[in-house]
């Protein structure tokens, strides 16, 4: 079964508006792919969430708690320094981890990369051509 890192613009996305991002959060709910993401991924959620989007703390921690409940959760032992914006390396490391196929983002520094080792960086409409 594929299996796709959802980096943190994702969740955002699929959280407040009804597109592709939310597509994708919701095949992953269904187990249509393994959804991955990791410890240090929820916590930029959460302070994205919290802090940029006033969200407040019950109801972030109840999005946090669906993601917890659907995703797998990687916990990466090995640090990469390769994405210009070094805070999106968590987004690497996780899909190391989990030996993903995919990093599904809007990030333009990850997108940039295009592959990392056999990782492919798409964009959420690229992915969901994939999967469906």
């Amino acid at each position: 079964m594929i299996k796709a890192v959802i980096d943190t613009n994702v969740f955002i996305s699929a959280l407040f508006w009804k597109g592709k991002p939310n597509q994708i959060v919701k095949l992953a709910f269904l187990k249509k792919f393994i959804g991955v993401t990791s410890l240090p991924i929820l916590e930029e959620v959460e302070s994205k969430l919290l802090q940029k989007f006033n969200y407040s703390k019950e109801q972030t921690v109840k999005y946090l708690q669906l993601i917890v409940e659907n995703f797998s959760i990687a916990q990466p032992k090995k640090k990469v320094f390769i994405v210009e914006d070094s805070t999106d390396n968590k987004i690497i490391e996780a899909a190391i981890e989990a030996k993903a196929n995919y990093i599904v983002t809007g990030d333009n520094h990850l997108l940039k990369i295009g592959n990392y080792h056999k990782i492919k960086i798409i964009k959420p409409n690229e992915f969901l051509k994939k999967i469906k």
